[in-house]
Protein backbone atom coordinates (compact mmCIF):
# COMPACT_ATOMS: atom_id res chain seq x y z
CA UNK A 1 0.00 0.00 0.00
CA UNK A 2 1.23 3.34 -0.88
CA UNK A 3 2.06 6.07 1.82
CA UNK A 4 -0.15 8.61 2.01
CA UNK A 5 0.90 12.27 1.30
CA UNK A 6 2.02 14.25 3.86
CA UNK A 7 -0.56 17.10 3.95
CA UNK A 8 -3.23 14.57 3.42
CA UNK A 9 -2.00 12.57 6.99
CA UNK A 10 -4.44 12.89 9.84
CA UNK A 11 -2.78 10.40 12.39
CA UNK A 12 -0.16 7.76 12.07
CA UNK A 13 -2.05 4.38 12.71
CA UNK A 14 -0.22 1.73 13.21
CA UNK A 15 -0.24 -1.67 16.13
CA UNK A 16 2.42 -3.96 17.77
CA UNK A 17 4.32 -5.84 14.78
CA UNK A 18 4.32 -3.13 12.82
CA UNK A 19 7.82 -2.89 10.96
CA UNK A 20 8.70 0.32 8.79
CA UNK A 21 5.89 3.08 10.44
CA UNK A 22 3.40 3.42 7.41
CA UNK A 23 1.07 6.30 7.35
CA UNK A 24 -2.25 5.54 6.83
CA UNK A 25 -4.81 8.05 6.19
CA UNK A 26 -7.62 7.10 8.06
CA UNK A 27 -8.49 4.32 10.15
CA UNK A 28 -10.64 2.20 7.91
CA UNK A 29 -7.25 2.19 5.51
CA UNK A 30 -5.16 0.95 8.55
CA UNK A 31 -7.80 -1.47 9.72
CA UNK A 32 -8.01 -3.48 6.23
CA UNK A 33 -4.01 -3.29 6.16
CA UNK A 34 -3.71 -4.87 9.54
CA UNK A 35 -6.32 -7.21 9.20
CA UNK A 36 -4.27 -8.53 5.82
CA UNK A 37 -0.95 -8.78 8.18
CA UNK A 38 -2.85 -11.36 10.01
CA UNK A 39 -3.76 -8.78 13.11
CA UNK A 40 -7.31 -10.62 13.86
CA UNK A 41 -10.06 -8.41 15.36
CA UNK A 42 -7.78 -5.50 14.59
CA UNK A 43 -8.29 -1.87 16.30
CA UNK A 44 -5.12 0.29 14.87
CA UNK A 45 -4.89 3.47 17.40
CA UNK A 46 -4.29 6.86 15.42
CA UNK A 47 -1.37 8.65 17.15
CA UNK A 48 -0.36 12.64 16.12
CA UNK A 49 3.26 11.95 16.67
CA UNK A 50 5.56 9.78 14.68
CA UNK A 51 7.84 9.10 17.34
CA UNK A 52 5.22 7.92 19.60
CA UNK A 53 3.88 5.62 17.00
CA UNK A 54 7.25 4.19 16.67
CA UNK A 55 7.43 3.56 19.85
CA UNK A 56 4.17 1.95 20.24
CA UNK A 57 4.40 -0.42 17.44
CA UNK A 58 7.90 -1.51 18.09
CA UNK A 59 6.62 -2.39 21.32
CA UNK A 60 8.07 -0.24 23.66
CA UNK A 61 5.40 2.11 24.64
CA UNK A 62 6.28 1.32 28.66
CA UNK A 63 10.03 2.25 27.95
CA UNK A 64 8.97 5.18 25.97
CA UNK A 65 6.41 6.41 28.89
CA UNK A 66 9.35 5.98 31.75
CA UNK A 67 12.03 8.12 29.62
CA UNK A 68 9.82 11.11 28.32
CA UNK A 69 7.03 11.23 30.53
CA UNK A 70 7.15 13.97 33.89
CA UNK A 71 4.33 13.54 36.44
CA UNK A 72 2.11 16.67 37.48
CA UNK A 73 3.41 18.43 40.71
CA UNK A 74 0.83 19.29 43.15
CA UNK A 75 2.35 19.95 46.08
CA UNK A 76 0.91 23.34 46.63
CA UNK A 77 -2.63 21.29 46.36
CA UNK A 78 -4.91 19.71 49.13
CA UNK A 79 -6.83 18.50 46.62
CA UNK A 80 -6.94 18.03 42.79
CA UNK A 81 -10.06 17.68 41.31
CA UNK A 82 -10.94 16.62 37.57
CA UNK A 83 -14.69 16.62 36.79
CA UNK A 84 -16.72 16.61 33.59
CA UNK A 85 -20.39 16.58 32.24
CA UNK A 86 -22.40 14.29 29.31
CA UNK A 87 -25.63 15.12 27.84
CA UNK A 88 -26.83 13.54 24.73
CA UNK A 89 -29.66 14.98 21.71
CA UNK A 90 -31.36 11.78 21.63
CA UNK A 91 -32.78 11.80 25.87
CA UNK A 92 -33.01 15.42 26.77
CA UNK A 93 -34.45 14.59 29.65
CA UNK A 94 -30.97 12.82 30.72
CA UNK A 95 -27.35 14.18 31.79
CA UNK A 96 -24.53 13.33 34.18
CA UNK A 97 -20.95 13.80 35.08
CA UNK A 98 -17.65 11.86 36.02
CA UNK A 99 -15.27 13.80 38.91
CA UNK A 100 -12.05 11.98 40.16
CA UNK A 101 -10.00 13.76 42.98
CA UNK A 102 -6.80 13.27 44.35
CA UNK A 103 -6.18 14.12 47.89
CA UNK A 104 -2.78 14.98 49.46
CA UNK A 105 -2.78 12.62 52.30
CA UNK A 106 -4.57 9.64 50.44
CA UNK A 107 -3.19 6.73 48.56
CA UNK A 108 -6.42 6.13 46.73
CA UNK A 109 -8.90 9.18 44.84
CA UNK A 110 -11.80 9.35 45.26
CA UNK A 111 -14.26 8.82 41.95
CA UNK A 112 -18.15 9.39 41.40
CA UNK A 113 -20.30 9.28 38.78
CA UNK A 114 -24.21 10.38 38.61
CA UNK A 115 -26.90 11.16 36.45
CA UNK A 116 -29.56 13.48 36.65
CA UNK A 117 -32.94 12.94 35.41
CA UNK A 118 -36.28 14.81 34.49
CA UNK A 119 -38.82 12.65 36.04
CA UNK A 120 -43.05 13.27 36.44
CA UNK A 121 -42.78 15.06 32.76
CA UNK A 122 -40.48 17.50 34.28
CA UNK A 123 -42.26 17.99 37.24
CA UNK A 124 -39.01 16.96 39.55
CA UNK A 125 -35.78 15.50 38.39
CA UNK A 126 -33.87 12.76 40.29
CA UNK A 127 -29.75 12.66 41.10
CA UNK A 128 -28.63 9.02 41.54
CA UNK A 129 -24.79 8.83 42.35
CA UNK A 130 -22.56 5.78 41.70
CA UNK A 131 -19.07 5.84 44.03
CA UNK A 132 -16.25 4.54 43.20
CA UNK A 133 -16.86 0.48 43.54
CA UNK A 134 -20.56 1.44 40.95
CA UNK A 135 -22.33 1.16 44.07
CA UNK A 136 -25.95 3.38 43.84
CA UNK A 137 -26.22 5.84 46.40
CA UNK A 138 -29.93 7.03 47.89
CA UNK A 139 -31.80 8.48 45.28
CA UNK A 140 -32.68 12.06 45.42
CA UNK A 141 -35.74 13.56 43.68
CA UNK A 142 -36.18 17.66 43.78
CA UNK A 143 -39.61 19.61 42.56
CA UNK A 144 -38.93 21.68 39.52
CA UNK A 145 -40.96 24.62 37.90
CA UNK A 146 -40.23 25.36 34.11
CA UNK A 147 -39.86 29.05 33.24
CA UNK A 148 -41.93 28.25 29.79
CA UNK A 149 -44.13 25.72 31.51
CA UNK A 150 -43.31 22.98 29.43
CA UNK A 151 -39.29 22.04 30.40
CA UNK A 152 -38.10 19.84 32.77
CA UNK A 153 -34.80 20.96 34.70
CA UNK A 154 -32.18 18.62 32.47
CA UNK A 155 -34.07 19.68 29.23
CA UNK A 156 -34.28 23.19 29.69
CA UNK A 157 -30.21 23.99 30.57
CA UNK A 158 -29.20 20.47 28.87
CA UNK A 159 -25.37 19.59 28.86
CA UNK A 160 -24.96 22.53 31.27
CA UNK A 161 -26.51 20.41 34.39
CA UNK A 162 -23.88 17.95 34.36
CA UNK A 163 -21.03 20.27 33.76
CA UNK A 164 -22.06 22.31 36.70
CA UNK A 165 -22.65 20.07 38.85
CA UNK A 166 -20.15 18.10 39.13
CA UNK A 167 -18.13 21.03 39.62
CA UNK A 168 -20.70 21.23 42.79
CA UNK A 169 -20.19 18.27 43.90
CA UNK A 170 -16.49 18.38 43.75
CA UNK A 171 -16.45 21.33 46.10
CA UNK A 172 -18.73 20.18 48.32
CA UNK A 173 -16.52 17.03 49.44
CA UNK A 174 -13.29 19.17 49.22
CA UNK A 175 -14.71 22.21 51.30
CA UNK A 176 -17.90 21.23 52.87
CA UNK A 177 -16.78 17.88 53.81
CA UNK A 178 -12.98 17.70 54.05
CA UNK A 179 -12.43 21.40 55.24
CA UNK A 180 -9.74 21.70 52.53
CA UNK A 181 -8.15 25.16 51.86
CA UNK A 182 -6.11 24.83 48.69
CA UNK A 183 -8.08 22.95 45.63
CA UNK A 184 -7.21 22.60 41.86
CA UNK A 185 -10.38 22.04 39.85
CA UNK A 186 -9.50 21.19 36.19
CA UNK A 187 -12.81 20.94 33.79
CA UNK A 188 -12.89 21.78 29.77
CA UNK A 189 -16.15 23.53 29.91
CA UNK A 190 -16.09 27.66 30.15
CA UNK A 191 -19.07 27.81 32.76
CA UNK A 192 -17.53 26.81 35.23
CA UNK A 193 -14.69 29.49 35.91
CA UNK A 194 -17.68 32.19 34.60
CA UNK A 195 -19.88 31.40 37.20
CA UNK A 196 -17.06 31.52 39.62
CA UNK A 197 -15.98 35.09 38.68
CA UNK A 198 -20.14 35.72 38.40
CA UNK A 199 -21.26 34.18 41.67
CA UNK A 200 -22.75 37.76 43.07
CA UNK A 201 -24.96 37.47 39.81
CA UNK A 202 -28.22 35.70 40.61
CA UNK A 203 -29.62 37.78 37.65
CA UNK A 204 -30.58 34.36 36.14
CA UNK A 205 -33.89 31.90 36.88
CA UNK A 206 -33.83 31.21 39.60
CA UNK A 207 -33.84 27.46 40.90
CA UNK A 208 -32.20 26.38 37.15
CA UNK A 209 -28.29 24.93 37.06
CA UNK A 210 -26.57 28.08 36.84
CA UNK A 211 -28.67 29.65 39.30
CA UNK A 212 -27.88 26.94 42.18
CA UNK A 213 -24.03 26.51 41.15
CA UNK A 214 -23.67 30.81 41.76
CA UNK A 215 -26.09 30.28 44.70
CA UNK A 216 -23.53 27.12 46.01
CA UNK A 217 -20.43 29.34 45.41
CA UNK A 218 -21.53 32.11 47.12
CA UNK A 219 -22.16 30.00 49.73
CA UNK A 220 -18.49 28.48 50.06
CA UNK A 221 -17.57 32.26 50.27
CA UNK A 222 -19.71 33.20 53.11
CA UNK A 223 -18.05 29.80 54.87
CA UNK A 224 -14.27 31.40 54.28
CA UNK A 225 -12.93 28.66 51.12
CA UNK A 226 -13.02 31.63 47.81
CA UNK A 227 -10.09 33.55 50.21
CA UNK A 228 -6.87 34.07 48.84
CA UNK A 229 -7.29 31.95 45.64
CA UNK A 230 -7.49 28.67 47.35
CA UNK A 231 -9.51 26.98 44.52
CA UNK A 232 -7.46 27.79 41.11
CA UNK A 233 -9.80 27.07 38.40
CA UNK A 234 -7.69 25.41 35.38
CA UNK A 235 -9.45 24.99 31.85
CA UNK A 236 -7.85 22.69 29.25
CA UNK A 237 -9.29 21.43 25.66
CA UNK A 238 -11.55 18.63 26.02
CA UNK A 239 -10.38 15.02 24.98
CA UNK A 240 -9.10 13.79 22.21
CA UNK A 241 -6.68 15.84 19.18
CA UNK A 242 -8.35 16.94 16.94
CA UNK A 243 -7.36 16.63 12.67
CA UNK A 244 -7.91 20.34 12.22
CA UNK A 245 -5.67 21.34 15.09
CA UNK A 246 -2.40 23.28 14.70
CA UNK A 247 0.76 21.95 15.48
CA UNK A 248 0.97 24.09 18.80
CA UNK A 249 -1.99 22.53 19.83
CA UNK A 250 -1.37 19.33 19.23
CA UNK A 251 2.17 19.70 20.53
CA UNK A 252 0.62 20.38 24.15
CA UNK A 253 -1.00 16.82 24.28
CA UNK A 254 2.83 14.82 23.70
CA UNK A 255 3.70 12.98 26.23
CA UNK A 256 6.59 14.35 27.49
CA UNK A 257 4.67 17.73 28.38
CA UNK A 258 4.63 18.03 32.02
CA UNK A 259 1.99 20.80 32.03
CA UNK A 260 -1.17 19.43 30.24
CA UNK A 261 -0.57 16.13 29.35
CA UNK A 262 -1.80 14.70 32.73
CA UNK A 263 -4.38 16.77 32.79
CA UNK A 264 -5.48 15.82 29.26
CA UNK A 265 -5.42 12.12 30.39
CA UNK A 266 -7.77 12.14 33.67
CA UNK A 267 -9.77 15.26 31.94
CA UNK A 268 -10.95 11.95 29.25
CA UNK A 269 -11.28 9.71 32.31
CA UNK A 270 -13.83 11.63 33.91
CA UNK A 271 -15.05 12.38 30.21
CA UNK A 272 -15.81 8.58 29.73
CA UNK A 273 -17.23 8.30 33.63
CA UNK A 274 -20.17 10.63 32.11
CA UNK A 275 -20.59 9.28 29.08
CA UNK A 276 -21.11 5.42 30.47
CA UNK A 277 -24.12 6.79 32.15
CA UNK A 278 -25.83 8.66 29.71
CA UNK A 279 -25.16 5.99 27.44
CA UNK A 280 -22.76 7.58 24.42
CA UNK A 281 -20.00 5.61 22.37
CA UNK A 282 -16.97 5.43 22.79
CA UNK A 283 -14.38 4.54 20.40
CA UNK A 284 -10.96 3.40 21.02
CA UNK A 285 -9.54 5.41 18.23
CA UNK A 286 -10.75 8.70 18.85
CA UNK A 287 -9.94 9.24 22.75
CA UNK A 288 -6.70 10.05 21.89
CA UNK A 289 -5.06 11.05 25.44
CA UNK A 290 -6.26 8.44 27.41
CA UNK A 291 -5.01 5.52 25.07
CA UNK A 292 -2.05 6.74 25.06
CA UNK A 293 -1.73 6.27 29.12
CA UNK A 294 -2.93 2.49 28.47
CA UNK A 295 -2.77 1.91 24.94
CA UNK A 296 -2.89 -1.95 25.81
CA UNK A 297 -5.97 -2.47 28.08
CA UNK A 298 -7.92 0.70 26.74
CA UNK A 299 -11.50 -1.15 25.37
CA UNK A 300 -14.12 1.21 23.85
CA UNK A 301 -18.20 0.55 24.15
CA UNK A 302 -21.25 1.21 21.90
CA UNK A 303 -23.58 3.74 22.48
CA UNK A 304 -26.91 2.48 24.47
CA UNK A 305 -30.30 3.80 25.46
CA UNK A 306 -30.69 0.56 27.89
CA UNK A 307 -30.42 1.53 31.83
CA UNK A 308 -28.96 -2.34 32.23
CA UNK A 309 -26.10 -1.91 29.52
CA UNK A 310 -25.46 1.77 30.88
CA UNK A 311 -24.39 0.65 33.99
CA UNK A 312 -22.39 -2.06 32.79
CA UNK A 313 -20.41 0.31 30.38
CA UNK A 314 -20.02 2.58 33.54
CA UNK A 315 -18.48 -0.68 35.55
CA UNK A 316 -15.98 -0.96 32.33
CA UNK A 317 -15.16 3.07 32.92
CA UNK A 318 -14.20 2.69 36.14
CA UNK A 319 -12.00 -0.54 34.94
CA UNK A 320 -10.26 2.14 32.79
CA UNK A 321 -10.05 4.07 35.58
CA UNK A 322 -8.43 1.63 37.81
CA UNK A 323 -5.77 0.77 35.03
CA UNK A 324 -4.47 4.32 34.54
CA UNK A 325 -4.03 4.24 38.27
CA UNK A 326 -1.66 1.16 38.59
CA UNK A 327 0.04 2.13 35.43
CA UNK A 328 3.78 1.97 36.28
CA UNK A 329 2.78 2.00 40.05
CA UNK A 330 0.51 5.27 39.94
CA UNK A 331 3.29 7.13 37.49
CA UNK A 332 -0.25 9.66 36.46
CA UNK A 333 -1.17 10.36 39.48
CA UNK A 334 -0.38 13.99 40.62
CA UNK A 335 2.72 14.29 43.20
CA UNK A 336 2.05 15.52 46.05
Amino acid sequence: METQKTEEIKKYYTWKGNDGLVEYHDYKEAQAAAKKMGQKNADPPGFVHKEEAEAFSKGKWDEYIEKHYKPFDAAKYDAVVYTDGSFTQKDKTLTSYGLIIFFKDEDKPYIESCTIQDVEGGKKYKIVRYDGDGEKNEQEEYPFKSRFGQSGFVSESQGAVGELFGAMRSLKICCEDRRLKSILLIYDRDGIKQGYDNRKDLNTVKGDAAYQYREFLQKLEEEGFLKDDGIIFKKIDSHEVKDNQGEDEKEQYKVENKENYPHAVYNDLVDILAKAETGIAIRRQEDFNVFRAIPDEFKGFPATANADKRRKNARHARDLVEKVLKKSDGIFCPKF
